[in-house]
């Protein structure tokens, strides 16, 4: 079914400055993934993206499982989206694949933003424009590398996704 609201334009960096962050509550979690960090270079482990922990984003994050595949490229699958995303958007995404979006701007942005948080082992930054209702919303995500602590793999990411809050939720089923 595809995306009552369609994402008419996104690109992502690697995030080299705060500046660039936008949105207090990103800033914020990046201090923390930074401070989570148990020594300089190194990531944070699972334990922080808890939703308890993260209670300030107030639901508007997103946990992908980092799944590797036989040519080396990882695809992305939806582990965790907070309650308001999921109201937000009209639909939950849990378990299902980032490349095979109903929105194909977030099918091919979504992989690639991913790809380059698991490469580069470094925050990305997302910035998007989305139309819900007839109206273009600017969004902003910023997408986290984190390690199994067992196995000292990346395996997981964590995202915060801020959606602007005038900004109408889709229908249910949308």
């Amino acid at each position: 079914m595809p995306d009552a609201g369609q994402t008419t334009e996104a690109r992502y960096d690697i995030l080299v400055s705060t500046v660039e962050l936008r949105h207090p509550l990103l800033r914020r979690l990046l201090a923390d993934w930074l401070h989570a960090a148990a020594a300089p270079g190194s990531l944070p482990g699972h334990d922080f993206a808890d939703p308890q922990r993260l209670d300030y984003m107030q639901g508007q994050i997103v946990i992908f499982d980092v799944v590797p595949q036989a040519d080396n490229m990882p695809r992305f699958r939806y582990r965790f989206v907070g309650a308001p995303l999921v109201a937000r958007r009209g639909r939950d995404v849990t378990g299902s694949w980032i490349d095979e979006h109903t929105d194909a701007v977030v099918a091919k942005i979504g992989p690639q933003s991913c790809a380059a948080a698991v490469q580069s082992r470094r925050p990305v930054h997302v910035r998007a424009r989305r139309e819900i209702a007839g109206i273009s919303y600017p969004l902003e995500y910023l997408v986290l590398p984190l390690v199994n602590a067992e196995t000292g793999q990346l395996d997981r990411l964590v995202s915060g996704q801020i959606y602007p809050s005038d900004a109408p939720s889709q229908p249910a089923g949308a």
